[in-house]
């Protein structure tokens, strides 16, 4: 299934996993419902700032945990990275490996503020 966003507000559009390193995930473009469901299930943030959370992970079971509860509120999960596999390429590693289970969304932008979300 692959769909577009429409109402788009900011750039770049919808809230994403834009960034996963060693040890952090970075959320973008969070709007202020989504930190509060993001609150209500545990998720709380390291650093934040207007549009962005940024959430430490100390192991891969808790990266594999974050990564379930994220793709199961619907954030969708970005396409490549300059500084390596992106967050999709990684939900797609844990997956083969069979750490994780079940569909996930995953974002690319067409342009700055035209994203598309695929099913996969």
């Amino acid at each position: 299934m692959v769909w577009t966003t429409g109402n788009v507000k900011k750039k770049m559009g919808i809230a994403n996993v834009s960034l996963v390193t060693e040890n952090k995930i970075f959320i973008t473009n969070i709007e202020e419902a989504q930190r509060e469901h993001l609150k209500s299930v545990g998720i709380l943030p390291d650093d934040l700032d207007s549009t962005r959370w940024v959430i430490q992970y100390f192991s891969e079971v808790e990266k594999v945990a974050l990564f379930t509860q994220l793709r199961d509120l619907g954030i969708p999960f970005s396409i490549g990275s300059h500084s390596g596999w992106g967050p999709s390429e990684q939900f797609e590693d844990l997956r083969n490996r069979g750490l994780l289970n079940g569909n996930y969304k995953q974002v690319a932008w067409r342009r700055p503020q035209e994203p598309v979300v695929i099913e996969r």
